[in-house]
């Protein structure tokens, strides 16, 4: 995470992977895992619902939280691509 912390949020967002899919992007609330959404209730984030961002840091390992202007706010480690599953192609 300490080498994003110095590039802006283009930067961050132009780095893509599979055939240039962006490798880093917002995820839609209607995306979250119910575990997941149940967590973004408990905790109050109403109003943040457009705002959570997702890095691909390793093949599944994910960090997820809220972008607010020009800042990131980590809400999850997520391991395992849980937080927003991704649908397999070709399945």
């Amino acid at each position: 995470m300490i080498h994003y912390s110095n590039m802006s949020w283009a930067e961050v967002k132009g780095q893509t992977h599979d055939e240039g899919k962006s490798k880093h992007h917002l995820i839609s609330f209607d995306k979250l895992s119910n575990d997941a959404f149940d967590r973004f209730k408990a905790r109050h984030l109403d109003g943040y619902e457009d705002s959570i961002f997702s890095f691909a840091l390793q093949n599944r390992l994910r960090v997820v939280g809220i972008r607010e202007k020009e800042h990131f706010h980590v809400l999850w480690y997520d391991p395992d691509h849980e937080i927003c599953p991704s649908k397999k192609r070709h399945t």
